[in-house]
């Protein structure tokens, strides 16, 4: 903790380069340590600390602090089937914690297809008076609509975002999208894509 909190700390005053360099000299000297190879891939941009952290995760596959920084750094990228399991390991470990990534959680769920598990997941909080975890819950269930309806928009969606881009995720953004009208509507001039804007009509 103390050394998160130092980085942190030199990050915060615009020394993240002197971070790195530190924590780059303290890996060089235990190159195998786990704990040195993720207090510095923390410092590191995402797909350098991914390609840091992973081989490391390899050899040491239960250590919590790379399955966290694995994970959040997939889902930070949007690569939510890869983020998926590494959360599944972590809190099988500690299903305690679960709370302290539960949005995560729920996000890489729904971006990784896995829907009825996100809502699955947040059901058990509904009776502890947390309103954050009803917001919550209720967003998903806008997100539950028959995949029928999303059926328009396939094409257009997969135009726009690429051939690997996380159709689901993109799809499932809409959908909360339409199913809110007032977030629609403030969102639905932004639509580039005509076709994109017509079949958000058609799920409203």
């Amino acid at each position: 903790e103390a050394h998160r909190m130092l980085q942190d700390a030199l990050s915060a005053a615009g020394r993240r380069a002197e971070a790195i360099a530190r924590y780059r000299s303290a890996h060089a000297g235990e190159p195998t340590s786990s704990r040195a190879t993720y207090l510095l891939a923390r410092l590191l941009p995402p797909r350098e600390a991914l390609a840091l952290a992973a081989p490391a995760l390899a050899q040491a596959p239960d250590d919590p602090w790379l399955l966290r920084l694995l994970a959040w750094t997939h889902a930070d990228l949007g690569s939510y089937a890869e983020a998926a399991p590494l959360l599944d390991r972590l809190l099988a470990q500690d299903p305690g914690a679960e709370g302290e990534h539960l949005e995560t959680l729920v996000r890489v769920l729904v971006g990784a297809g896995r829907l009825p598990e996100a809502l699955a997941r947040v059901e058990p909080h509904l009776g502890t008076g947390d309103r954050a975890m009803f917001v919550l819950y209720t967003t998903l269930q806008k997100l539950a609509l028959p995949e029928r309806t999303m059926d328009p928009l396939r094409p257009h969606v997969r135009r726009v975002i690429g051939e690997r881009g996380n159709l689901g995720a993109a799809l499932a953004e809409i959908a909360a999208h339409a199913r809110d009208r007032k977030l629609f509507e403030r969102h639905a001039s932004s639509l580039e894509d005509p076709d994109m804007h017509d079949g958000c009509r058609i799920i409203v």
